[in-house]
């Protein structure tokens, strides 16, 4: 039988400071330590990604959207 990951998927939830879209994808919303990590992959890639940092009514407007790794959600909930 095939491995299936049945954890549950936690977005980050903090406000967003840049906006960016991977080719072929909707626009997304990135806080500033998830805005990093998309760009090292970009890079590994060979991508140009464009981040567009957001106005300060935008950013309380938008919060991060990207999945928690499970080191980032144990270290919010206190485990790690």
């Amino acid at each position: 039988m095939a491995n299936v990951n049945l954890e549950v998927k936690m977005e980050c939830g903090l406000p967003a400071s840049v906006r960016y879209t991977w080719p072929g994808k909707d626009e997304a919303f990135a806080c500033p330590v998830h805005a990093n990590v998309i760009q090292h992959v970009a890079r590994a890639l060979g991508m140009h990604l464009q981040m567009i940092p957001l106005a300060p009514l935008d950013r309380v407007a938008h919060t991060c959207e990207n999945v928690l790794s499970g080191e980032e959600v144990e270290a919010r909930n206190g485990d790690g």
